[in-house]
Protein backbone atom coordinates (compact mmCIF):
# COMPACT_ATOMS: atom_id res chain seq x y z
CA UNK A 1 0.00 0.00 0.00
CA UNK A 2 1.37 3.30 -1.10
CA UNK A 3 1.53 6.17 1.23
CA UNK A 4 -0.69 8.52 -1.70
CA UNK A 5 -3.60 5.46 -0.94
CA UNK A 6 -2.91 5.37 2.99
CA UNK A 7 -3.62 9.03 3.65
CA UNK A 8 -6.59 8.78 1.07
CA UNK A 9 -8.39 6.26 2.84
CA UNK A 10 -7.69 7.56 6.18
CA UNK A 11 -9.42 11.03 4.62
CA UNK A 12 -12.61 9.06 3.25
CA UNK A 13 -12.74 7.36 6.94
CA UNK A 14 -12.69 10.90 8.50
CA UNK A 15 -15.51 12.26 5.80
CA UNK A 16 -17.89 9.05 6.58
CA UNK A 17 -17.63 9.85 10.22
CA UNK A 18 -18.41 13.42 10.13
CA UNK A 19 -21.41 12.67 7.79
CA UNK A 20 -22.71 10.51 10.81
CA UNK A 21 -22.12 12.48 13.31
CA UNK A 22 -24.17 15.74 10.99
CA UNK A 23 -26.61 13.15 10.36
CA UNK A 24 -26.64 12.26 14.16
CA UNK A 25 -27.10 16.01 15.45
CA UNK A 26 -30.26 16.63 12.46
CA UNK A 27 -33.79 15.82 13.78
CA UNK A 28 -35.69 12.78 12.93
CA UNK A 29 -38.13 15.07 10.20
CA UNK A 30 -36.01 17.68 9.23
CA UNK A 31 -38.57 20.84 8.73
CA UNK A 32 -39.79 21.55 4.57
CA UNK A 33 -38.35 24.48 2.77
CA UNK A 34 -40.96 25.65 0.16
CA UNK A 35 -39.73 28.01 -1.95
CA UNK A 36 -43.12 29.97 -1.88
CA UNK A 37 -43.04 33.16 -0.11
CA UNK A 38 -46.32 32.47 2.08
CA UNK A 39 -47.21 29.34 2.76
CA UNK A 40 -49.22 26.74 5.80
CA UNK A 41 -50.07 23.47 6.51
CA UNK A 42 -52.92 22.55 9.00
CA UNK A 43 -55.02 19.48 10.45
CA UNK A 44 -58.93 19.50 8.84
CA UNK A 45 -59.77 17.84 12.13
CA UNK A 46 -58.78 20.32 14.90
CA UNK A 47 -57.15 23.57 12.59
CA UNK A 48 -53.73 22.70 14.27
CA UNK A 49 -51.05 24.44 12.24
CA UNK A 50 -48.50 21.94 11.62
CA UNK A 51 -45.91 24.45 9.35
CA UNK A 52 -46.18 27.84 8.80
CA UNK A 53 -44.25 30.44 7.01
CA UNK A 54 -45.34 34.46 6.99
CA UNK A 55 -48.82 32.64 7.10
CA UNK A 56 -50.05 36.10 8.91
CA UNK A 57 -48.54 38.24 6.31
CA UNK A 58 -51.37 40.46 3.76
CA UNK A 59 -51.20 38.43 0.41
CA UNK A 60 -53.98 38.92 -3.14
CA UNK A 61 -56.07 36.02 -3.05
CA UNK A 62 -56.11 36.13 -6.76
CA UNK A 63 -58.17 32.81 -7.88
CA UNK A 64 -58.90 31.36 -4.59
CA UNK A 65 -61.69 33.57 -4.01
CA UNK A 66 -63.73 31.57 -5.91
CA UNK A 67 -63.40 29.48 -2.72
CA UNK A 68 -65.24 31.89 -0.97
CA UNK A 69 -67.66 32.35 -3.82
CA UNK A 70 -68.62 28.37 -3.53
CA UNK A 71 -69.03 28.32 -0.29
CA UNK A 72 -71.44 30.96 0.01
CA UNK A 73 -73.43 29.58 -3.02
CA UNK A 74 -73.50 25.98 -1.55
CA UNK A 75 -74.99 27.00 1.53
CA UNK A 76 -77.33 29.26 0.18
CA UNK A 77 -79.28 26.37 -0.43
CA UNK A 78 -80.36 27.15 -3.98
CA UNK A 79 -80.39 23.54 -5.92
CA UNK A 80 -77.63 23.21 -8.04
CA UNK A 81 -80.29 21.91 -11.06
CA UNK A 82 -81.72 25.52 -11.04
CA UNK A 83 -81.09 27.30 -14.35
CA UNK A 84 -79.58 30.29 -14.70
CA UNK A 85 -79.44 33.07 -17.34
CA UNK A 86 -76.07 35.05 -18.58
CA UNK A 87 -76.82 38.64 -18.31
CA UNK A 88 -74.70 41.53 -19.33
CA UNK A 89 -74.52 42.93 -16.15
CA UNK A 90 -72.18 39.91 -14.97
CA UNK A 91 -70.00 39.47 -17.79
CA UNK A 92 -69.46 43.55 -18.58
CA UNK A 93 -67.52 44.28 -15.57
CA UNK A 94 -65.32 41.73 -16.26
CA UNK A 95 -64.20 43.53 -19.39
CA UNK A 96 -61.65 41.28 -22.07
CA UNK A 97 -59.00 39.19 -21.89
CA UNK A 98 -60.22 37.07 -18.89
CA UNK A 99 -60.38 33.60 -18.08
CA UNK A 100 -63.44 31.59 -18.73
CA UNK A 101 -65.67 29.52 -20.16
CA UNK A 102 -67.17 31.22 -23.20
CA UNK A 103 -70.51 32.02 -21.74
CA UNK A 104 -72.72 34.96 -23.91
CA UNK A 105 -75.23 36.89 -22.56
CA UNK A 106 -78.94 35.20 -22.53
CA UNK A 107 -77.20 31.88 -22.40
CA UNK A 108 -78.88 29.35 -19.44
CA UNK A 109 -77.39 26.69 -17.63
CA UNK A 110 -77.58 25.22 -14.53
CA UNK A 111 -75.67 26.25 -11.70
CA UNK A 112 -73.99 23.09 -11.39
CA UNK A 113 -72.62 24.06 -14.48
CA UNK A 114 -71.15 27.33 -13.30
CA UNK A 115 -69.61 26.02 -10.24
CA UNK A 116 -68.07 23.28 -12.32
CA UNK A 117 -66.76 26.13 -14.58
CA UNK A 118 -65.61 28.21 -11.87
CA UNK A 119 -63.86 25.92 -9.32
CA UNK A 120 -62.38 23.48 -11.90
CA UNK A 121 -61.09 26.00 -14.86
CA UNK A 122 -60.94 29.17 -12.52
CA UNK A 123 -63.63 30.85 -14.91
CA UNK A 124 -64.19 34.20 -14.36
CA UNK A 125 -67.53 34.80 -16.04
CA UNK A 126 -69.11 31.54 -14.40
CA UNK A 127 -68.34 33.43 -10.95
CA UNK A 128 -69.73 36.72 -11.98
CA UNK A 129 -72.74 34.89 -12.99
CA UNK A 130 -73.19 32.82 -10.20
CA UNK A 131 -72.72 36.02 -8.02
CA UNK A 132 -75.29 37.85 -9.99
CA UNK A 133 -78.27 35.72 -10.09
CA UNK A 134 -77.43 34.40 -5.93
CA UNK A 135 -77.34 38.09 -4.71
CA UNK A 136 -79.86 39.47 -6.69
CA UNK A 137 -76.61 42.05 -7.99
CA UNK A 138 -73.02 41.70 -7.93
CA UNK A 139 -71.92 43.91 -5.03
CA UNK A 140 -74.35 42.35 -2.51
CA UNK A 141 -73.08 38.57 -3.12
CA UNK A 142 -69.53 40.42 -2.49
CA UNK A 143 -71.49 41.60 1.01
CA UNK A 144 -72.70 38.29 1.57
CA UNK A 145 -69.01 36.54 1.13
CA UNK A 146 -67.29 39.27 3.82
CA UNK A 147 -70.08 38.38 6.02
CA UNK A 148 -69.41 34.93 5.94
CA UNK A 149 -65.72 35.76 6.25
CA UNK A 150 -66.69 37.79 9.56
CA UNK A 151 -68.57 34.63 11.09
CA UNK A 152 -65.60 32.35 10.11
CA UNK A 153 -63.20 35.06 12.42
CA UNK A 154 -61.46 36.03 9.69
CA UNK A 155 -60.15 39.39 10.26
CA UNK A 156 -57.32 39.96 7.89
CA UNK A 157 -59.64 38.82 5.36
CA UNK A 158 -61.35 41.18 2.30
CA UNK A 159 -62.90 40.83 -1.05
CA UNK A 160 -64.22 43.09 -3.68
CA UNK A 161 -65.15 40.66 -6.18
CA UNK A 162 -66.58 37.15 -6.62
CA UNK A 163 -63.78 36.34 -9.22
CA UNK A 164 -60.95 37.03 -7.88
CA UNK A 165 -59.16 39.42 -10.59
CA UNK A 166 -56.87 42.42 -9.17
CA UNK A 167 -58.89 45.32 -7.34
CA UNK A 168 -57.86 47.39 -5.25
CA UNK A 169 -58.62 46.56 -1.64
CA UNK A 170 -59.13 42.76 -2.03
CA UNK A 171 -56.95 40.73 0.60
CA UNK A 172 -56.35 37.71 2.84
CA UNK A 173 -53.77 35.56 4.43
CA UNK A 174 -52.76 31.98 3.43
CA UNK A 175 -53.89 31.15 7.31
CA UNK A 176 -57.24 32.35 6.53
CA UNK A 177 -57.42 30.93 3.17
CA UNK A 178 -56.66 27.46 4.74
CA UNK A 179 -59.21 28.03 7.54
CA UNK A 180 -62.21 28.80 4.57
CA UNK A 181 -60.95 25.84 3.14
CA UNK A 182 -61.32 23.83 6.25
CA UNK A 183 -64.92 24.95 6.82
CA UNK A 184 -66.13 24.62 2.92
CA UNK A 185 -64.71 20.82 2.70
CA UNK A 186 -67.23 19.76 4.98
CA UNK A 187 -70.09 20.96 3.25
CA UNK A 188 -70.80 17.55 0.90
CA UNK A 189 -71.64 19.58 -2.39
CA UNK A 190 -68.21 21.94 -1.89
CA UNK A 191 -66.29 18.95 -1.13
CA UNK A 192 -67.59 16.93 -4.45
CA UNK A 193 -66.90 20.10 -6.71
CA UNK A 194 -63.74 20.81 -5.23
CA UNK A 195 -62.36 17.31 -5.51
CA UNK A 196 -64.08 16.59 -9.39
CA UNK A 197 -61.20 16.29 -12.31
CA UNK A 198 -63.65 15.62 -14.90
CA UNK A 199 -67.19 17.30 -16.36
CA UNK A 200 -68.93 18.16 -19.13
CA UNK A 201 -71.35 21.17 -19.46
CA UNK A 202 -74.50 19.91 -21.71
CA UNK A 203 -75.27 21.86 -24.93
CA UNK A 204 -77.65 25.36 -24.00
CA UNK A 205 -80.02 27.19 -25.96
CA UNK A 206 -77.17 28.92 -27.29
CA UNK A 207 -74.56 26.12 -28.32
CA UNK A 208 -75.02 22.78 -29.53
CA UNK A 209 -71.81 21.87 -28.38
CA UNK A 210 -70.79 20.36 -25.35
CA UNK A 211 -67.83 21.67 -23.07
CA UNK A 212 -65.33 19.56 -21.45
CA UNK A 213 -63.93 20.58 -17.97
CA UNK A 214 -60.36 18.90 -16.48
CA UNK A 215 -59.61 20.49 -13.27
CA UNK A 216 -56.71 23.22 -13.60
CA UNK A 217 -55.05 21.67 -10.23
CA UNK A 218 -52.46 18.95 -11.57
CA UNK A 219 -52.44 17.57 -8.29
CA UNK A 220 -55.62 16.29 -8.69
CA UNK A 221 -55.36 14.64 -12.44
CA UNK A 222 -55.06 10.83 -11.78
CA UNK A 223 -52.91 10.62 -14.95
CA UNK A 224 -50.47 14.15 -13.89
CA UNK A 225 -47.00 14.13 -13.74
CA UNK A 226 -47.76 16.42 -10.55
CA UNK A 227 -50.81 13.56 -9.55
CA UNK A 228 -50.59 13.68 -5.28
CA UNK A 229 -51.55 10.15 -3.29
CA UNK A 230 -54.64 10.98 -1.58
CA UNK A 231 -55.71 14.03 -3.09
CA UNK A 232 -59.20 15.16 -2.54
CA UNK A 233 -59.09 18.32 -4.62
CA UNK A 234 -57.34 21.62 -5.43
CA UNK A 235 -57.89 25.04 -6.82
CA UNK A 236 -55.46 27.21 -8.39
CA UNK A 237 -54.98 30.82 -9.39
CA UNK A 238 -52.39 33.08 -11.06
CA UNK A 239 -51.52 36.74 -11.15
CA UNK A 240 -48.89 38.89 -12.91
CA UNK A 241 -47.71 40.49 -9.14
CA UNK A 242 -49.35 37.63 -7.03
CA UNK A 243 -47.15 35.22 -9.02
CA UNK A 244 -49.06 31.03 -8.23
CA UNK A 245 -50.66 30.62 -5.77
CA UNK A 246 -52.69 27.03 -4.65
CA UNK A 247 -55.23 25.47 -2.07
CA UNK A 248 -54.86 22.10 -1.83
CA UNK A 249 -56.32 19.06 0.52
CA UNK A 250 -54.97 15.35 1.49
CA UNK A 251 -56.24 12.25 3.33
CA UNK A 252 -53.93 9.60 4.19
CA UNK A 253 -54.84 6.94 6.82
CA UNK A 254 -58.03 8.41 7.88
CA UNK A 255 -56.19 11.81 8.44
CA UNK A 256 -56.92 15.73 5.98
CA UNK A 257 -54.38 17.90 5.98
CA UNK A 258 -54.12 21.40 3.84
CA UNK A 259 -51.83 23.02 2.33
CA UNK A 260 -51.50 26.59 0.84
CA UNK A 261 -48.91 27.78 -1.07
CA UNK A 262 -48.76 31.52 -2.15
CA UNK A 263 -46.38 33.29 -4.77
CA UNK A 264 -44.73 30.45 -6.31
CA UNK A 265 -42.46 31.80 -9.58
CA UNK A 266 -43.67 28.81 -11.57
CA UNK A 267 -46.14 26.47 -11.70
CA UNK A 268 -43.93 23.53 -10.72
CA UNK A 269 -42.30 25.14 -7.82
CA UNK A 270 -45.95 25.84 -6.75
CA UNK A 271 -47.18 22.29 -7.07
CA UNK A 272 -43.45 20.52 -5.80
CA UNK A 273 -44.35 23.11 -2.64
CA UNK A 274 -47.64 21.99 -2.11
CA UNK A 275 -46.18 18.06 -2.17
CA UNK A 276 -43.19 19.00 0.30
CA UNK A 277 -45.93 20.19 2.45
CA UNK A 278 -47.82 17.76 2.43
CA UNK A 279 -45.27 15.51 2.99
CA UNK A 280 -43.96 16.35 5.99
CA UNK A 281 -47.68 16.34 7.77
CA UNK A 282 -48.21 12.74 6.82
CA UNK A 283 -44.68 11.53 7.30
CA UNK A 284 -43.16 13.93 10.56
CA UNK A 285 -46.37 13.80 12.80
CA UNK A 286 -47.89 11.19 15.81
CA UNK A 287 -51.60 11.47 16.54
CA UNK A 288 -51.76 11.72 20.52
CA UNK A 289 -55.18 12.03 22.34
CA UNK A 290 -55.48 13.62 25.86
CA UNK A 291 -58.77 13.36 27.68
CA UNK A 292 -60.10 17.46 28.66
CA UNK A 293 -60.55 16.26 32.32
CA UNK A 294 -56.58 15.90 32.52
CA UNK A 295 -56.64 20.44 32.56
CA UNK A 296 -58.55 21.55 35.46
CA UNK A 297 -58.63 25.74 36.97
CA UNK A 298 -58.04 24.74 40.23
CA UNK A 299 -61.21 26.29 42.63
CA UNK A 300 -62.50 29.99 41.68
CA UNK A 301 -65.12 31.43 43.68
CA UNK A 302 -68.22 31.79 42.75
CA UNK A 303 -70.52 34.71 43.71
CA UNK A 304 -73.73 35.71 43.72
CA UNK A 305 -74.98 39.89 44.42
CA UNK A 306 -70.33 39.61 45.49
CA UNK A 307 -71.43 37.11 48.12
CA UNK A 308 -69.36 33.83 47.85
CA UNK A 309 -71.76 30.86 47.75
CA UNK A 310 -69.75 27.91 46.01
CA UNK A 311 -66.63 27.22 44.08
CA UNK A 312 -66.45 26.21 40.22
CA UNK A 313 -63.68 24.27 38.46
CA UNK A 314 -63.09 24.63 35.14
CA UNK A 315 -61.89 21.74 32.00
CA UNK A 316 -61.89 20.98 28.57
CA UNK A 317 -64.87 20.50 27.44
CA UNK A 318 -64.19 18.16 25.09
CA UNK A 319 -64.03 14.62 26.61
CA UNK A 320 -60.76 14.15 24.01
CA UNK A 321 -58.56 16.59 22.34
CA UNK A 322 -56.16 14.54 19.26
CA UNK A 323 -52.89 16.49 18.47
CA UNK A 324 -50.50 15.80 15.99
CA UNK A 325 -46.58 15.55 17.40
CA UNK A 326 -43.68 15.63 15.80
CA UNK A 327 -42.03 11.68 16.23
CA UNK A 328 -39.47 13.02 18.66
CA UNK A 329 -41.20 14.77 20.58
CA UNK A 330 -42.46 14.25 24.23
CA UNK A 331 -46.30 13.96 25.07
CA UNK A 332 -45.88 14.85 28.58
CA UNK A 333 -44.75 18.63 27.74
CA UNK A 334 -48.15 19.36 25.91
CA UNK A 335 -50.15 21.26 28.55
CA UNK A 336 -53.69 23.37 28.45
CA UNK A 337 -52.69 27.16 29.28
CA UNK A 338 -56.44 28.90 30.12
CA UNK A 339 -57.11 32.21 28.54
CA UNK A 340 -57.80 34.80 31.47
CA UNK A 341 -59.33 33.09 33.68
CA UNK A 342 -61.68 35.19 36.40
CA UNK A 343 -60.30 35.68 40.33
CA UNK A 344 -64.48 34.56 40.40
CA UNK A 345 -67.25 33.71 38.99
CA UNK A 346 -70.89 35.30 39.34
CA UNK A 347 -73.43 32.64 39.61
CA UNK A 348 -75.79 31.81 36.51
CA UNK A 349 -72.80 33.49 34.53
CA UNK A 350 -73.09 33.68 30.68
CA UNK A 351 -69.41 33.90 29.98
CA UNK A 352 -67.72 31.54 28.09
CA UNK A 353 -63.93 30.42 28.80
CA UNK A 354 -61.34 28.98 26.60
CA UNK A 355 -58.25 27.59 27.04
CA UNK A 356 -54.94 26.69 24.24
CA UNK A 357 -53.61 23.39 23.92
CA UNK A 358 -49.34 23.94 23.66
CA UNK A 359 -46.25 22.44 24.00
CA UNK A 360 -43.70 23.28 26.35
CA UNK A 361 -40.29 24.11 24.92
CA UNK A 362 -36.77 23.21 26.51
CA UNK A 363 -36.82 26.89 27.49
CA UNK A 364 -40.07 27.20 28.57
CA UNK A 365 -41.58 28.94 25.86
CA UNK A 366 -45.13 27.43 25.02
CA UNK A 367 -46.34 26.81 21.37
CA UNK A 368 -49.86 26.74 20.99
CA UNK A 369 -51.13 23.51 19.36
CA UNK A 370 -54.89 24.09 19.04
CA UNK A 371 -56.01 27.47 20.62
CA UNK A 372 -59.05 28.42 22.10
CA UNK A 373 -60.44 25.17 23.60
CA UNK A 374 -64.21 25.47 25.30
CA UNK A 375 -64.01 25.13 29.33
CA UNK A 376 -67.13 23.67 31.05
CA UNK A 377 -67.97 24.54 34.72
CA UNK A 378 -68.05 21.92 37.49
CA UNK A 379 -69.97 23.86 40.14
CA UNK A 380 -70.07 23.26 43.64
CA UNK A 381 -72.35 25.33 46.18
CA UNK A 382 -71.10 25.62 49.87
CA UNK A 383 -72.99 23.79 52.58
CA UNK A 384 -74.80 26.83 53.60
CA UNK A 385 -75.95 27.60 50.40
CA UNK A 386 -77.47 24.18 49.72
CA UNK A 387 -79.60 24.19 52.99
CA UNK A 388 -80.74 27.43 52.23
CA UNK A 389 -81.59 25.75 49.05
CA UNK A 390 -83.46 22.80 50.16
CA UNK A 391 -85.34 25.15 52.83
CA UNK A 392 -86.73 26.99 50.41
CA UNK A 393 -87.87 23.85 48.37
CA UNK A 394 -89.30 22.22 51.60
CA UNK A 395 -90.93 25.34 52.75
CA UNK A 396 -94.51 24.82 50.78
CA UNK A 397 -97.52 27.19 50.85
CA UNK A 398 -98.55 29.58 53.76
CA UNK A 399 -101.98 29.07 54.91
CA UNK A 400 -104.29 31.89 55.19
CA UNK A 401 -107.83 32.32 56.85
CA UNK A 402 -110.69 34.30 55.47
CA UNK A 403 -109.32 37.49 55.20
CA UNK A 404 -105.97 36.57 53.56
CA UNK A 405 -103.87 36.52 56.99
CA UNK A 406 -101.30 34.16 57.70
CA UNK A 407 -102.72 31.45 59.83
CA UNK A 408 -100.76 30.56 63.47
CA UNK A 409 -100.53 27.64 65.73
CA UNK A 410 -100.50 27.88 69.63
CA UNK A 411 -97.26 28.97 69.55
CA UNK A 412 -97.37 31.77 67.41
CA UNK A 413 -95.51 29.80 64.36
CA UNK A 414 -96.96 30.31 60.38
CA UNK A 415 -98.87 27.30 59.76
CA UNK A 416 -97.39 25.54 56.35
CA UNK A 417 -97.99 22.93 53.80
CA UNK A 418 -95.90 21.53 51.50
CA UNK A 419 -96.65 20.63 47.78
CA UNK A 420 -100.16 18.79 47.20
CA UNK A 421 -101.25 19.25 50.87
CA UNK A 422 -103.00 22.37 52.45
CA UNK A 423 -103.73 23.32 56.32
CA UNK A 424 -107.18 22.78 57.06
CA UNK A 425 -108.26 26.98 57.57
CA UNK A 426 -106.47 27.27 54.44
CA UNK A 427 -108.85 24.15 52.67
CA UNK A 428 -112.03 25.80 54.34
CA UNK A 429 -111.64 29.61 53.33
CA UNK A 430 -109.59 29.22 50.46
CA UNK A 431 -111.63 26.76 48.25
CA UNK A 432 -114.70 29.08 48.07
CA UNK A 433 -112.91 31.96 46.86
CA UNK A 434 -110.85 29.71 44.32
CA UNK A 435 -114.31 28.92 42.82
CA UNK A 436 -115.85 32.42 42.82
CA UNK A 437 -112.34 33.75 41.05
CA UNK A 438 -112.27 30.95 38.47
CA UNK A 439 -115.77 31.07 37.79
CA UNK A 440 -115.21 35.21 37.00
CA UNK A 441 -112.01 34.26 35.05
CA UNK A 442 -114.50 32.51 32.78
CA UNK A 443 -116.87 34.67 32.47
CA UNK A 444 -114.67 37.56 31.42
CA UNK A 445 -112.93 35.27 28.78
CA UNK A 446 -117.02 34.16 27.42
CA UNK A 447 -117.33 38.38 27.71
CA UNK A 448 -114.18 39.14 25.54
CA UNK A 449 -114.31 36.27 22.72
CA UNK A 450 -118.36 37.79 22.09
CA UNK A 451 -117.09 41.10 22.07
CA UNK A 452 -114.33 39.87 19.69
CA UNK A 453 -116.85 38.28 17.23
CA UNK A 454 -119.33 41.54 17.50
CA UNK A 455 -116.23 43.50 16.70
CA UNK A 456 -115.17 41.13 13.69
CA UNK A 457 -118.58 41.51 12.36
CA UNK A 458 -118.63 44.87 12.09
CA UNK A 459 -116.12 45.54 10.76
CA UNK A 460 -116.34 42.59 7.85
CA UNK A 461 -119.72 44.85 7.34
CA UNK A 462 -117.74 47.73 6.76
CA UNK A 463 -115.44 46.12 4.47
CA UNK A 464 -118.18 44.66 2.16
CA UNK A 465 -119.69 48.08 2.09
CA UNK A 466 -116.54 49.90 0.91
CA UNK A 467 -115.59 46.96 -1.71
CA UNK A 468 -119.09 47.06 -3.20
CA UNK A 469 -118.54 50.92 -3.41
CA UNK A 470 -115.60 50.70 -5.07
CA UNK A 471 -117.05 48.37 -7.49
CA UNK A 472 -119.33 51.29 -8.60
CA UNK A 473 -117.00 54.07 -8.91
CA UNK A 474 -114.59 51.76 -11.12
CA UNK A 475 -117.63 50.79 -13.16
CA UNK A 476 -119.03 54.61 -13.28
CA UNK A 477 -115.44 55.41 -14.10
CA UNK A 478 -115.08 53.14 -17.05
CA UNK A 479 -118.79 54.08 -18.93
CA UNK A 480 -117.60 57.44 -18.35
CA UNK A 481 -114.29 56.32 -20.44
CA UNK A 482 -116.40 54.46 -22.73
CA UNK A 483 -118.48 57.35 -23.82
CA UNK A 484 -115.60 59.76 -24.29
CA UNK A 485 -113.55 57.24 -26.55
CA UNK A 486 -116.92 56.79 -28.69
CA UNK A 487 -116.80 60.63 -28.74
CA UNK A 488 -113.55 60.92 -29.66
CA UNK A 489 -113.65 58.01 -32.49
CA UNK A 490 -116.81 60.22 -34.17
CA UNK A 491 -114.61 63.34 -34.11
CA UNK A 492 -111.78 61.00 -35.58
CA UNK A 493 -114.45 59.48 -38.54
CA UNK A 494 -115.28 63.20 -39.21
CA UNK A 495 -111.98 64.56 -39.67
CA UNK A 496 -110.48 61.86 -41.74
CA UNK A 497 -113.77 60.58 -44.46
Amino acid sequence: MTVRSAFAKRMLGFALAAIMLVSLALPAFAQPAPLAEYAVLIDSATGQVLYEKNMEESISPSGLVKLMTALVAVESGTPLSNKVTVTSGALDPLGSGYRGISLVVGEQLTLEACLQGMVMDSANDAANVIAEVLGGDLDTFVKNMNEKATALGLQNTAFVNAHGLPEAGQKTTAYDMALILRHALSNPDFAELFGTQEATILATNYTTDTRSLITRCRMNRNNSDYAYDGSIGGVVGYGSESGWIIATAAVRDGRTLIAIAAKSESEDQLYSDAATLLDYGFESFTEHTFSGSEFSSGEIPLTESGVKVGTAVFTVASENVTVLLPADADPDKVVVRANSMPSAIEKNSTMEYTADLCYQNENGDCEVLIPNLLLTAHITLDAAQTEATQSTENMGTIATDDDGNPVTDNDGNVVTGTAGEEGEGNEKSGGFKKFILTLLKVLLIIIAVLAGLVLLFILSLVVIKQVKRAKKRKARARAAAERAARAQRRNNDRSYY
